[in-house]
């Protein structure tokens, strides 16, 4: 009949869904949320330094005077900013040949050489040749000072030489070529100090860079026999 059917229809439904077999849509795992990225990176800019402002004229003064106390108290190189050559190039760095570092620098150079003269004369060899030294520091093109100092070193070279005092003698012949490489006097005496400490080949090498310069006559014979003997000591 009609019911009995109605009623079994229901009934199947019931036993259905308490079954738990109810297929339940399934649902995609969406996982985290998904991150915003941006269109593109901004780029790696590095903050401008900013510029260095130039150094005005007052200051240009104060600097002078600066280095003008140094020089009144000997501070020609040293100590490290507070002589006369970092506080005039300082100046420069923003005014090269600033004409009144120019007539300072040539002022403190001429009083330098003078008192190096004086020293010499007197043969207080340490103290002319640190005023030439720093005559020659203060400004690179003053070749009269450089030549000056160099051969003040090798007096003081032959000087310890004589005395048997072959380290001091061969730092002088240093410190002279440390300046004017191409020395035939300070290569010679590198070369004799050399021969006396039986460094002989180092003596090969000094007599050979020696007779590179412009020599001749008896200076030039008496520098090949040098180095003659040098390299049969060598051997």
């Amino acid at each position: 009949s009609l019911i009995g059917s109605l009623a079994l229809g229901a009934l199947a439904v019931y036993l259905w869904r308490s079954s738990g077999s109810e297929t339940v849509a399934p649902t995609l795992d969406a996982g985290p949320p998904e991150a915003s990225v941006p269109d593109s990176a901004p780029p790696d800019v590095k903050p401008r330094k900013p510029k260095r402002r130039k150094m005005t004229p007052e200051e240009v003064d104060r600097l002078l005077e600066w280095a003008r106390r140094a020089a009144l108290g000997k501070r020609y190189t040293r100590p490290p900013k507070d002589n006369v050559r970092d506080l005039l190039a300082r100046i420069e760095k923003d005014y090269p040949k600033h004409p009144k570092v120019l007539r300072f620098r040539k002022r403190t150079c001429r009083r330098l050489l003078k008192a190096a003269k004086r020293r010499r004369r007197r043969r207080k060899y340490t103290s002319a040749a640190r005023y030439y030294l720093a005559c020659y520091e203060l400004d690179r093109e003053h070749q009269k000072a450089r030549r000056a100092y160099v051969s003040t070193k090798i007096i003081q070279g032959r000087k310890a030489l004589a005395r048997r005092r072959y380290k001091i003698a061969y730092k002088h012949a240093a410190a002279a070529l440390k300046t004017l490489p191409v020395s035939i006097n300070a290569n010679d005496l590198a070369g004799d100090v050399s021969m006396k400490r039986k460094h002989y080949r180092t003596a090969v090498k000094h007599y050979s860079r020696a007779l590179k310069g412009k020599v001749r006559g008896r200076r030039k014979r008496a520098l090949k026999r040098k180095l003659r003997k040098a390299k049969r000591k060598a051997k």
